[in-house]
């Protein structure tokens, strides 16, 4: 593989691996969705898959302690059952806990399992018959999790409060003797217009090659990512080649863009020959790595991410999902943040 095909083909794998493997498969993974909320409460996706025209005899196990929430809506597609619930928590947490598939040891399939907790954390893992459990990892930082959160908590405190606070100390300083000879008041009249002054500039418009941070957080790289990303993905969602480019432009730039776009539209158009859809229903980033700062106010990001997508054929709906880490390379321009270089580093095929 040169190495234009090696930057680009993390956009059109997904789409290889849909298309090729979408029709051969006997028996289709099953699909287990978490999603935690602030207040503990579990939102449930749970799909399972048809063989021999019943839906796998195989059923979550929630930690004791996690309650049925609300009514199990269920809807049956060509190939699958999907049931939707919500669970409730008796004071506990998630994290830590253990969930496992009933019945899948009696069987020959996997489980899809995708957990996401209340601090944006995801865990994803697949179950097999030899392995029908997993345990939910805690936060590496809840032992201090206290402490930071009061720390944090404090000074945004402060931060809200600054001009009150400003006001405050100037009138206890106003009541100190002398205080008009030594100037306090001029000097801390001085001091509330430059806050002002320093606040208003917060809304006058700068341009976007001076408003860019000099420094990136993870928290930051892997938001921006993120939106890249899917953005790119699901631009094939289109018909016309207009609004696909026009979708892409806004993501991809230099020499990167004509070539995923010609690769994808050639493996789109594979599809519609085999009667296919395919659509990228979800993109998790797991992982940034690192950070660096580059030329012209970019950044070059090392970050690990999966990519969840379902192909449509006929009536059945088949589920893939694929991981990739790469080192993808963002530049700054007049509107967006762009896409304008990657390299992959690893590419796995998750079920």
């Amino acid at each position: 593989m040169n190495k234009k095909r090696l930057i680009i083909s993390f956009f059109w794998g997904l789409t290889l691996c849909l298309t090729s493997r979408a029709l051969a498969d006997g028996i289709h993974p099953a699909y287990l969705e978490i999603e935690e909320q602030e207040n503990g409460r579990l939102k449930v996706v749970w799909k399972i898959p048809f063989y021999k025209g019943k839906p796998l005899p195989i059923q979550p196990l929630f930690p004791p302690g996690f309650k049925l929430a609300s009514p199990r809506t269920v809807m049956e597609t060509g190939n699958a059952v999907i049931a939707r619930w919500a669970m409730a928590p008796d004071n506990q947490k998630l994290a830590g806990q253990e969930l496992s598939i009933d019945g899948l040891p009696a069987t020959m399939t996997d489980v899809l399992v995708r957990v996401k907790l209340a601090d944006g954390r995801i865990h994803r893992v697949v179950l097999r018959p030899t392995e029908p459990s997993t345990v939910v990892p805690k936060g590496g930082n809840e032992a201090t999790g206290d402490k930071k959160s009061f720390l944090w908590l404090a000074l945004d405190i402060i931060d809200r409060m600054r001009y009150a606070i400003l006001l405050a100390a100037a009138f206890v300083l106003s009541l100190l003797p002398k205080a008009k000879e030594r100037g306090i008041l001029l000097c801390t009249a001085a001091l509330m217009v430059g806050a002002l002054c320093g606040h208003s500039i917060n809304w006058v418009p700068i341009p976007a090659n001076l408003s860019f941070r000099k420094t990136l957080s993870n928290e930051d790289g892997s938001r921006i990512l993120q939106g890249l990303l899917l953005n790119t993905y699901r631009s094939f969602v289109y018909q016309e080649e207009e609004a696909i480019y026009d979708r892409l432009a806004r993501t991809v730039a230099g020499d990167l863009l004509a070539d995923v776009y010609l690769q994808n539209r050639n493996a789109m158009q594979l599809a519609d020959e085999n009667g296919q859809t395919m659509i990228v229903d979800r993109l998790d980033i797991r992982k940034i790595d690192s950070v660096k700062e580059t030329e012209a106010g970019g950044f070059s990001i090392l970050a690990s991410w999966d990519v969840y997508g379902s192909i449509r054929h006929w009536r059945h709906v088949h589920d893939r999902c694929n991981s990739y880490k790469a080192w993808v390379s963002i530049v700054p321009t007049k509107t967006y943040w762009k896409i304008f270089n990657i390299q992959l580093i690893d590419e796995e095929r998750i079920i």
